[in-house]
């Protein structure tokens, strides 16, 4: 049996006694996904001309410049963090409010920061 964090709530994690040894996945956390695709879209309509900035964005959408700012930050991440966070394979505890904080620019910073393993080979 695992336990693992999901903002305030925790989940438990029951592998089969038989099972083979195998990395056990939680189902992603929807908010740190939808943080995400929000990411993606924004900075797509941004590089598509749509909108000029994070302010014209933030007007648009009738929510702060802050959060647009700290919204599209997340674009920044390291692929492997975006990727095990789609996949539920965050590390225990990671919230939207620790993954909006605004991110290390080099990717082994990030992941010392979140929580997550180090990958040999990459910055």
């Amino acid at each position: 049996m695992k336990f693992k964090r999901h903002g305030r709530r925790k989940e438990i994690i029951v592998r089969e006694s038989n099972a083979p040894s195998v990395e056990v996945v939680a189902p992603p956390q929807e908010p740190l996904v939808l943080a995400l695709a929000q990411a993606r879209h924004w900075q797509d309509m941004l590089d598509a001309g749509k909108y000029r900035n994070a302010r014209d964005l933030a007007k648009h959408f009738r929510v702060r410049r802050e959060y647009v700012t700290r919204t599209l930050g997340l674009k920044y991440l390291a692929p492997d963090i975006v990727q095990a966070v789609l996949d539920g394979r965050e590390p225990s505890g990671l919230s939207l409010i620790k993954l909006s904080e605004p991110p290390p620019t080099a990717w082994a910073e990030q992941r010392a920061r979140l929580g997550f393993a180090p990958v040999a080979g990459q910055n």
